[in-house]
C-alpha cells in the first residue's frame, strides 16, 4: 500500500505505536474505506491539525522580535528562528568567543550558505560532528543544535584543547525556509528535477549507503524520493565532504520526533560489529534524559526499532566514512508531532544538552582526556 503516493503525509512509523498519517480532509472518506478494506484499525489522534499550526503561528508572532545580536545571550530560546536569524546568531556567538569559528561547508540548491560553528583544538584530540535540520519541518532539531552551540561557547575555556566540536544547525536551509513561509510540513530539499513539476529530494535518503534500496520511492512527488542518484543534492554533498575531511570520532544527527536514540543500521536488521558499545552509551544518555524529564527514550538500531530505510546519513557515516560512533537522536514528541510547542523549547534543549555531555565525556575518556 503506497501511502506516500496517494496524497497522504506519513508522519512516522513505529513497530510499537503504529503509523501516524496526516490525511487531507478531501481524502478522509477514501482513507477510511481503504483501511476498512485492508482490515487495518485506525484511531483519530487530532481532528484538525490546522488549528494546531495556526495556534503555533500565533504564538511565534507574539514572541517574535528583531534579533539584535548585541550579546551572545540576547536570544532566550523562546521561539524558532528563521534561517537569516540563525546565521546572525552564529556570527554573534563567534563575535563573543575566543576560540569558536564559523564554518561554511557549501551552498544549498537555492544558493543559501550552509554554515555552522566549530571549536577546534589540536589534531590529537577527539572530534564530534553534529548536524540538524536535514528534514525541513523538524524545527526542534535546529533549535537544539543552536543551544548546543551556545553552551559550547559558554564553556569553551574548558573544552578548548580537550575536544573539537563541529555543528551544522540547518543542513537543508531551503526547505527550512519553505516550511516557515509556505508549507509547515515540507520535508525535502527544494531542488528541481527535469521532466517533472515535483520539487525536492529527501536528503536523508540521498546518501550513498544502499541508496534507494529500502524506504524510498522512485516517485519525485513522494516525501521519500531519494533523488535521481546518490549525493544528487548539494546539501548532502556538503555533509559528505565535511565528515570525510574531519574524520570525527562521533557523529550525532538531530531529528524530530521520537523520543528515540537510534544507531545503524537502517538498511538491514543486522547490527554493526560495535552495536553493544553503541547500545550501552545510548542507554547511559537515555538514563540522563529520564532523570531530567521522566521520559523514556526508545533505543536500538533504526531498522529494528522503526523500519528499513536506506540512504540515510547515519548509515553512510558508519559504513563509508568509518565513523565509529554514530547516533540519530529523535527529539521528543509533545503530542503534536512536528509542531513543538514554544514553551517546550527550553526544557527540550536543556535536557538534550545534558545527554550530549554524556557523549562528550565518553569520547574524551577513550583518549584518556577528562572532559567532565
Amino acid at each position: 500500500m503506497k501511502i506516500e503516493k496517494s496524497g497522504y503525509d506519513v508522519w512516522g512509523r513505529s513497530r510499537t505505536n503504529g503509523t501516524k498519517i496526516l490525511v487531507p480532509p478531501y481524502l478522509e472518506n477514501a482513507f477510511k474505506d481503504m483501511m476498512n478494506e485492508t482490515g487495518i484499525s485506525i484511531k483519530v489522534l487530532r481532528r484538525n491539525i490546522k488549528s494546531v499550526v495556526d495556534r503555533s503561528r500565533k504564538a511565534r508572532r507574539q514572541n517574535t522580535r528583531r534579533f539584535i545580536g548585541t550579546s551572545k545571550n540576547s536570544f532566550d530560546f523562546d521561539r524558532f528562528l528563521r534561517y537569516e536569524e540563525i546565521i546572525n546568531f552564529i556570527h554573534n556567538l563567534v563575535r563573543h568567543s575566543k576560540y569558536a569559528e564559523i564554518i561554511n561547508i557549501g551552498n544549498s540548491f537555492e544558493g543559501r550558505p550552509i554554515i555552522g560553528l566549530k571549536i577546534e583544538g589540536s589534531k590529537n584530540i577527539p572530534k564530534i560532528f553534529i548536524d540538524a535540520g536535514i528534514h525541513a519541518r523538524e524545527w526542534a532539531a535546529p533549535i537544539t543544535a543552536l543551544y548546543l552551540m551556545k553552551m559550547m561557547v559558554d564553556h569553551e575555556d574548558t573544552l578548548h584543547e580537550k575536544i573539537s566540536i563541529y555543528v551544522i544547525p540547518v543542513v537543508n536551509p531551503d526547505g527550512y525556509e519553505y516550511s516557515h513561509t509556505v508549507d509547515r510540513f515540507w520535508r525535502k530539499t527544494r531542488s528541481r528535477i527535469d521532466g517533472t513539476e515535483c520539487v525536492g529530494t529527501d536528503a536523508n535518503r540521498n546518501f550513498n549507503s544502499h541508496w534507494a534500496e529500502f524506504g524510498a520511492s522512485p516517485d519525485p512527488c513522494s516525501d521519500i524520493f531519494p533523488g535521481l542518484e546518490a549525493f544528487s543534492e548539494p546539501e548532502t554533498q556538503a555533509i559528505r565532504d565535511t565528515i570525510l575531511a574531519i574524520e570525527p570520532d562521533l557523529y550525532l544527527t538531530f531529528h524530530s520526533y521520537g523520543p528515540m536514540l537510534l544507531y545503524p543500521w537502517g538498511f538491514t536488521k543486522s547490527l554493526p560489529s560495535n552495536w553493544q558499545e553503541l547500545d550501552k552509551l545510548a542507554k547511559i544518555a537515555a538514563h540522563k534524559l529520564k532523570q531530567l524529564n521522566g521520559q523514556d527514550y526508545t533505543i536500538g538500531s533504526s531498522a529494528n526499532v522503526l523500519y528499513l530505510a536506506s540512504g540515510a546519513s547515519d548509515d553512510w557515516a558508519m559504513q563509508v566514512a568509518k565513523v565509529p560512533l554514530v547516533y540519530t537522536m529523535e527529539l521528543p514528541d509533545y503530542g503534536e508531532g512536528f509542531i513543538t510547542p514554544i514553551e517546550k523549547i527550553k526544557p527540550m534543549v536543556r535536557e538534550t544538552y545534558k545527554a550530549f555531555k554524556v557523549f562528550v565525556k565518553y569520547v574524551c575518556a577513550l583518549r584518556h582526556i577528562n572532559c567532565s
